[in-house]
């Protein structure tokens, strides 16, 4: 083989080799990112139980009151076992997402949404243009006009919710 493409093929082999450590490395970050966020770690306190950069997550207190910090270290999973993990996290973060768009699918929560802000804006308007003739009638109206669009929008949500409890 000729010496230039041998130092070439040498060349292009340790590259390779030092793109798959950057790889592996950038993977296990995210992949302890992913543990760490789905809970799927170990507490370990700091040493002194106070607060750095390596410890930053508070825990709690101690019995005098001191407060205490821990790191979280994310526990030790295969590649296999890993693989589930990210394809049942994928799995549930795309139904909360549906459940939480769904919830607001419901007609009737959207018809009394809008009813409420037309009587916000057509009670204060009102209350504002009475309150030329009559101040007090005027005030009772702005009064009266916060309570109704306030009512409309508790009903509104007040069905967001059950549509929310229906659709889990």
């Amino acid at each position: 083989m000729n010496e230039k493409v041998r130092e070439f093929l040498e060349m292009c082999k340790e590259e390779e080799i030092r793109r798959k450590s950057e790889t592996d490395k950038v993977t296990n970050e995210e992949k302890n990112k992913l543990l760490i966020d789905l809970g799927l770690y170990e507490e370990v306190p700091s040493p002194n139980g106070k607060y750095s950069k390596e410890y930053p997550n508070f825990i709690g207190c101690d019995e005098n009151g001191t407060p205490m910090y821990c790191k979280y270290v994310p526990v030790d999973v295969t590649d296999e076992e890993f693989e589930k993990i990210k394809k049942c996290a994928s799995t549930l973060s795309s139904n909360i997402t549906e459940d939480e768009t769904e919830s607001y699918k419901n007609g009737v929560a959207t018809t009394l949404t809008v009813i409420a802000w037309v009587t916000y804006i057509v009670g204060f308007i009102a209350g504002l243009l009475l309150c030329d003739e009559v101040v007090a009638l005027g005030i009772a109206e702005i009064a009266a006009t916060f309570i109704s669009g306030t009512t409309f929008l508790g009903f509104a949500e007040i069905i967001k919710l059950l549509q929310a409890i229906k659709n889990k």
